[in-house]
């Protein structure tokens, strides 16, 4: 790719489950690590989240750790 492009890779599965309670899972075999080696400038992740929603800390927890591997990744 020219250098001036930038690449987004998505590491999210898209929403799933109840339309009133949609989740997002990662994809499975998938990585920060793997989206670093393919030259990608940014991962994207699609979370559906409301702070007062019953698995609002699971949420949390997943965007943390994937705003870890990025941090190590950079």
């Amino acid at each position: 790719m020219p250098g001036k492009t930038g690449l987004i890779v998505a590491l999210d599965t898209g929403s799933t489950g109840n339309p009133l309670n949609r989740t997002t899972g990662l994809v499975e075999g998938w990585s920060v690590e793997k989206t670093v080696r393919m030259g990608a400038s940014a991962a994207k992740m699609l979370l559906y989240y409301h702070p007062e929603g019953p698995e609002a800390k699971e949420r949390e927890t997943l965007v943390q750790k994937v705003a870890q591997d990025c941090a190590r990744a950079i």
